[in-house]
C-alpha cells in the first residue's frame, strides 16, 4: 500500500514537472553539459588497524602500525607512508613524542576512495 501510494504521488510531482514546464534550470539546478558524466563523492573504503590497539602505552620512541586494507592502496599513518600488498596488509613505522601521541591512518584506492582510523598512543620512557 504505501509502495503504490509513493509511486501515486511521485507520479503526480512528475506531471506537474511537465504540465507547467518547469525545469531544471527554474529550480536552480543546472543542466549537465553534454556529453559528461555527473561526479560523486569518494566512497568509503575498508581500514582495519590491528595494531597498535588504541590508548596502547609504550617505552619505544617508535612503533608499528599494522593492519589491512583495500590491496594497493596509499596507507598513510602521520608521516609515514607505505602501500598495501596484494592482500591488502600493511605496515608503517610511526615515530612517537614524549606523551600521548594521535596516530590518524589513512587509506586511499586508487578511484580516491578513502577510509580513515584515529588511535592514541602514550610514550612513557621514564
Amino acid at each position: 500500500m504505501k509502495w503504490l501510494l509513493t509511486m501515486g504521488v511521485l507520479a503526480a510531482l512528475v506531471g506537474i514537472y511537465y504540465k507547467f514546464g518547469i525545469s531544471r534550470l527554474s529550480l536552480g539546478v543546472p543542466e549537465p553539459a553534454s556529453g559528461t558524466q555527473t561526479s560523486t563523492a569518494p566512497d568509503q573504503i575498508f581500514l582495519a588497524v590491528l595494531s597498535p590497539v588504541n590508548g596502547t602505552i609504550t617505552k619505544l620512541n617508535t612503533i608499528n602500525v599494522k593492519g589491512r586494507t583495500e590491496p594497493r592502496a596509499e596507507v598513510f599513518a602521520n608521516e609515514a607512508q607505505s602501500k598495501a600488498d596484494a592482500a591488502g596488509n600493511f605496515s608503517l613505522t610511526v615515530s612517537l613524542d614524549e606523551g600521548e601521541n594521535a596516530i590518524i591512518v589513512t587509506a586511499v584506492n586508487s578511484r580516491g576512495d578513502v577510509a580513515e582510523q584515529d588511535l592514541k598512543v602514550t610514550l612513557e620512557t621514564f
